[in-house]
């Protein structure tokens, strides 16, 4: 994983843009895994928000957003 966060970091553009409630942010795949994250083109920082197994990952990440809404 720490290959994937360093191929990430040399190029934040490689993930895909996510749709729906998952607009604005980006997932970027390696093997079995997926990042999502932010890319802050003015600040030049990715902020990762999740990693997870691709069978579950965005499920997860929903629920962790509406979690967040709820607090």
């Amino acid at each position: 994983m720490r290959s994937a966060i360093e191929e990430l970091r040399r190029n934040p553009f490689r993930g895909d843009d996510l749709h729906e409630e998952l607009t604005g942010f980006s997932s970027y795949k390696p093997g079995r895994y997926r990042i999502l994250y932010k890319f802050d083109e003015d600040r030049n920082v990715i902020d990762v928000y999740y990693v997870g197994h691709r069978r579950d990952v965005y499920d997860q990440f929903r629920r962790f957003l509406e979690k967040l809404r709820v607090e």
